[in-house]
């Protein structure tokens, strides 16, 4: 396993930890946080406390911002990691479906605006969040598609 993270993984690691990710499997539940290389190849990977069976569906739960969604999901790999490994004790591969890539950009999006309006008003121009949407549309949503779709269609 890579331990650093990429430049897209820095970006957007730091808006999921506006989030809370939950894995849930039969009487099983993890709070999930991303690994290196988090999305790429069409997968998203998480790091658990706990390691989950492949064969069986799961349940994403994602809570941000005070709106949230839950979607199956199907793991496509678990690997134990080293005991070393300060994190977790295993890296989970989700398979990234059109559902789950659409409601995640969807997401990132609302975490990049919502960060785009705090640096704003920090600069000391205040701006409501509808504002500040759509100055951050303007600007960066055509580029925001680009990388994003990049990452979830890399081979």
């Amino acid at each position: 396993m890579q331990d650093s993270f990429s430049d897209f993984d820095q970006r957007y690691g730091v808006l999921y930890k506006e989030m809370e990710l939950v894995l849930i499997q039969s009487e099983q539940r993890s709070e999930l946080s991303l690994a290196p290389n988090s999305i790429q190849k069409g997968c998203v990977r998480f790091l658990s406390d706990i390691s989950f069976d492949i064969s069986q569906p799961a349940c994403l739960e994602v809570q941000f911002f005070g709106r949230g969604f839950a979607v199956e999901v199907t793991i496509l790999s678990v690997v134990k990691l080293p005991v070393d490994n300060q994190k977790a004790g295993y890296e989970l591969e989700l398979l990234i479906t059109p559902e789950i890539a659409l409601k995640a950009r969807i997401l990132l999006q609302l975490a990049e605006i919502v960060h785009y309006r705090n640096c704003l008003n920090e600069k000391g121009q205040t701006v409501t969040i509808d504002e500040a949407a759509a100055q951050w549309i303007e600007q960066y949503a055509a580029g925001f598609a680009e990388e994003f779709d990049r990452h979830i269609n890399s081979q």
